[in-house]
């Protein structure tokens, strides 16, 4: 047998254990001073800002108090507004004192306002409009105002009777209609307003009207009846 060399095992190194010191926390004497001056720094401004705020509301109170903002006045501006019926003709009742205005071009036809002996009403008065076309009564064309006028009677003796009078008459409806310094009553037709009635001197005062036109005119006529005194 061949002589096998004995070895000696080789020693394992032996590990020195390397101790890690942990960090400490350290303010450095520079980053303390700089920590300082940045809070004073902002301390300051803060202070400033305030004081700046401050002065401006003391200045903005002390310019308001010494020197009030003078009232500006505005002139009125003057309506551009025209009254159609500034220069209307004008019809005046002296029998019964009143009046109304209506168109230059529109034709008017007078009666006598008193009425005849035996003679309950009858028509003052009646305006036609330039387009109107009257064939016995009926108009075809234009527009047509009546103003008539009824005394007392057997069928009537007061203006209440003379209303319930006229509505089982002609079918019309009443409503209160107060124009300038007249009261009265509208009369309506189906819903149609056809006439004003109020009462003057004991009589009773009757405004009808036929139109085949747009009733501006009518309205217009109707909104300048006034009692003369």
């Amino acid at each position: 047998m061949e002589n096998q060399a004995i070895q000696n095992p080789t020693p394992e190194p032996t590990l020195t254990p390397v101790q890690i010191s942990e960090p400490k926390a350290k303010f450095s004497a520079m980053y303390l001073v700089l920590s300082l001056f940045i809070l004073l720094l902002l301390a300051s401004t803060a202070f400033l800002y305030y004081q700046n705020i401050r002065l401006k509301k003391m200045l903005s109170v002390y310019q308001n108090s010494a020197s009030p903002t003078p009232t500006t006045y505005q002139s009125p501006v003057p309506s551009t507004t025209t009254d159609t019926t500034a220069n209307w003709k004008t019809y005046t009742d002296s029998e019964y004192k009143f009046s109304f205005m209506y168109p230059n071009d529109w034709k008017l036809n007078c009666l006598a306002t008193e009425l005849p002996d035996g003679w309950l009403d009858r028509n003052i008065c009646d305006l036609v409009s330039p387009k109107a076309l009257l064939d016995h009564g009926q108009i075809s064309n234009g527009s047509y105002f009546v103003v008539g006028v009824s005394k007392p009677n057997p069928n009537y003796a007061n203006f209440t009777e003379y209303l319930d009078y006229s509505s089982k008459q002609f079918g019309y409806t009443f409503k209160d209609r107060q124009i300038n310094n007249i009261s009265g009553k509208i009369g309506l037709t189906r819903g149609k307003e056809t006439n004003f009635l109020f009462e003057r001197n004991g009589h009773f005062i009757n405004a009808n009207w036929i139109y085949s036109e747009n009733s501006e005119s009518i309205d217009q006529i109707l909104s300048t009846f006034k009692f003369t005194n």
